[in-house]
């Protein structure tokens, strides 16, 4: 990234983030409860998304 002109500290974050995404650590602090989990799932999220965003 820093070769394509991001900023080495705009890099390292990113870096961290998606570190943090694919080793589910941004899951550690977060319990799922009734009150804050729905029936709906990424995918079906994604989709209907993605059609009223294209629509806009």
């Amino acid at each position: 990234m820093v070769a394509n002109g991001i900023p080495e500290t705009i890099a390292d974050g990113y870096n961290e983030l998606f570190n943090a995404l694919n080793e589910r650590k941004y899951l550690n602090d977060f319990e799922r409860t009734a009150e804050n989990t729905t029936p709906t799932s990424l995918e079906d999220f994604s989709v209907e998304f993605a059609t009223a965003y294209s629509n806009s």
